[in-house]
């Protein structure tokens, strides 16, 4: 093994250990979440599994779009490494700025603390699970996963296996049970299908708005590329097969649903409180069960067994998201580091086990941090619009790239109207918010903002005081020594 391998990044992510991280990384908490806020924007059965489909759809559009940019620039760091390849450093760092100080913190502090809500479900099954516990448990579970992702690659990869399995027989055995209802002629939820459709356009924004929420992570394996065996290959196969599989079982499982409830039903069941959100899935549940089984008394005592089985089943479902978003999303920091746009240390390996430890640390961190701020719940908001920009960079870089990079192989080169399309949903996905919440837009700009002069600052000011650059040497090294880290240099 020559030197550059022995200092970088392993590949051992190969085609299935892909689609587990597309499909760990989409299937969370969002199917057991939206589909009460899809049909209730939608106003009917029909109109809602349309609903569901067009989100399927517009993803793939972007899956499309990504598999062309990650086959074209084998580089881990996904949206950065396009937006840096296409428009420079600056806006480069400007989307770097923005995962640091809100997105990744958010995303993966929000996603650890659903895990902990979900976990601790159970115990306070008759009243509201108080802040503090899941917050508790969540750090542990990031601090765990820091850990796995920090000793080994194989051991996150396998992990993102393992829980993508039971995600996928846990909705397995939700759309099969529906499935078998409805061949029994219980299609009496899906007659009408299309009565109280809604034409509202901003109705119709707010159902796509709830249904992409649970298609969020299908661009995570671009992060994940310099680790990955054959990318110009199995990329694009990893992102098509794991999209097309979570669209597939989220239409079904939807379908599932109404086989034994009611639009009606499932509207009132209490699925707005967190604590409760799986309550429209626990009756489907017991309605099914009470289907095959003919017990009433049987299903009385179910009842809390399903809630227990349900709650597990969610809570390792949002923990394999979890440990799929540290898993991919710290590699931003590594490749960014690695460009001298963050310090030195966070680009640096584990000597032995060649994993990006200060970055994962890093990410680990600032979510632990995030977590304990404040609610942070109430910065949805903000993630949502900055990532909705930073898709429309994305997409706009591949049209920069393909007049930038002409002549550069590309493995896959979609039909342009492909790239088009998403361009103008990320357009309105921009501009929705603008309209219905300006305060939020208007933070979410400060935030970008901000990254200007730390731009100027931290990169641009090269002549920085002596006395700085002694000390950040000495720290580095110290850390180096301390963890048995050493630096890698970008060779991409």
């Amino acid at each position: 093994m020559s030197n550059q391998e022995e200092n970088s990044l392993k590949k051992v992510i190969n085609l299935w250990s892909g689609i587990a991280v597309v499909f760990g990384n989409i299937v969370g908490s969002g199917i057991f979440i939206s589909p009460k806020g899809v049909l209730l924007h939608s106003g009917s059965v029909g109109l809602s599994l349309i609903f569901w489909a067009l989100c399927g759809v517009i993803s793939m559009l972007g899956a499309l779009t990504f598999a062309e940019l990650g086959t074209l620039i084998h580089k881990s760091g996904g949206m950065f490494a396009y937006i840096q390849a296409a428009f420079g450093n600056l806006i480069a760092f400007i989307y770097l700025w923005a995962t640091l100080v809100i997105i990744l913190p958010t995303t993966t502090a929000i996603i650890g603390q659903l895990c902990g809500q979900y976990i601790l479900q159970p115990i306070f099954s008759d009243c509201q699970v108080p802040d503090l516990p899941p917050k508790l448990v969540a750090a542990c579970a990031i601090a765990l996963l820091v850990v796995i992702n920090s000793l080994k690659v194989e051991y996150a990869t396998r992990i993102q296996n393992f829980f993508s399995i039971l995600k996928l027989l846990s909705l397995a055995c939700i759309f099969i049970g529906g499935l078998v209802n409805l061949c029994f002629g219980h299609t009496e939820n899906l007659q009408n299908g299309f009565a109280k459709s809604t034409t509202s356009p901003s109705e119709i924004a707010l159902a796509l708005y709830v249904g992409m929420f649970s298609y969020g992570g299908w661009y995570t394996l671009n992060f994940l590329t310099e680790e990955m065996e054959k990318p110009e290959k199995n990329l694009p196969k990893a992102i098509v097969i794991g999209l097309t599989m979570v669209t597939a079982i989220y239409i079904l499982t939807n379908i599932s649903y109404f086989s034994v409830l009611s639009a009606d039903e499932l509207l009132k069941s209490d699925a707005v409180a967190m604590v409760n959100t799986t309550s429209y899935t626990i009756i489907a549940f017991n309605k099914l069960m009470d289907f095959f089984l003919h017990k009433k008394s049987f299903m009385e005592k179910l009842l809390p067994k399903a809630k227990l089985l349900i709650s597990i089943a969610v809570a390792c479902s949002v923990f394999g998201s979890l440990n799929g978003l540290i898993l991919a999303s710290s590699r931003v920091y590594f490749v960014g580091a690695r460009d001298g746009l963050l310090p030195n240390i966070v680009s640096c390996l584990h000597d032995k086990r060649r994993t990006p430890l200060p970055a994962v640390t890093l990410q680990g961190l600032l979510s632990i941090i995030m977590l304990f701020a404040g609610d942070i719940f109430k910065l949805i908001n903000y993630v949502i619009f900055i990532d909705s920009v930073a898709f429309f960079a994305t997409t706009l870089a591949l049209f920069f790239l393909r007049r930038k990079m002409p002549d550069a192989p590309r493995p896959i080169k979609v039909p342009i109207i492909i790239p088009i399309i998403f361009l103008i949903i990320c357009v309105f996905l921009i501009f929705v918010p603008i309209i219905v919440k300006p305060d939020t837009v208007l933070v979410s700009i400060i935030v970008l903002a901000l990254a200007v002069p730390a731009y100027i600052i931290g990169v641009m000011w090269e002549k920085k005081p002596k006395i700085y650059k002694v000390y950040m040497t000495n720290l580095t090294i110290f850390l180096q020594k301390l963890f048995l880290l050493c630096p890698q240099k970008n060779t991409s």
